[in-house]
Order: C-alpha cells, then sequence, then structure tokens
C-alpha cells in the first residue's frame, strides 16, 4: 500500500505542496493518480475516484481565480 505520505516523501516532490491537506492526509491510501486540467470548465470531477492523487498546476486560475477555489 502507498500513501500519501510516501508519495509527498519521494525526492521528485520536494519542491511540491498538498494544495489541500487535511488531517491525516499522510495516512491515506492512494489507489491511483489524475490530473485536474479541464474540470472546473466542464463541472466533470466525477471523472475521479476516491482514494487517487490528483495532480494540477492550477494553470486554468490564471484566467479564471474563482475557479480555483471550486476546484479543491
Amino acid at each position: 500500500m502507498i500513501t500519501v505520505g510516501d508519495v509527498m516523501n519521494m525526492r521528485a516532490f520536494d519542491r511540491i505542496w498538498l494544495a489541500a491537506p487535511c488531517e491525516g492526509a499522510a495516512s491515506r491510501e492512494v489507489v491511483g493518480v489524475g490530473t485536474l486540467d479541464h474540470e472546473p470548465f466542464t463541472g466533470s470531477y466525477d471523472l475521479f475516484e476516491r482514494g487517487e492523487f490528483i495532480f494540477t498546476t492550477l494553470g486554468f486560475a490564471a484566467m479564471h481565480p474563482d475557479l480555483a477555489e471550486e476546484a479543491l
């Protein structure tokens, strides 16, 4: 089993932080990965599965900062 803490402790993530951490996040199991990109525009957040580790640059928020809060 791989946890959020395991992922965040990888050297590749030294300069990356959790955008929406919560209590106990480090011990949560990661069952897959996803990329948040266009979903704020289409509202298709149901594409993500519970337990996925979601990556995003929040690039869409440059022009639409209100969507960042909604996405997180």
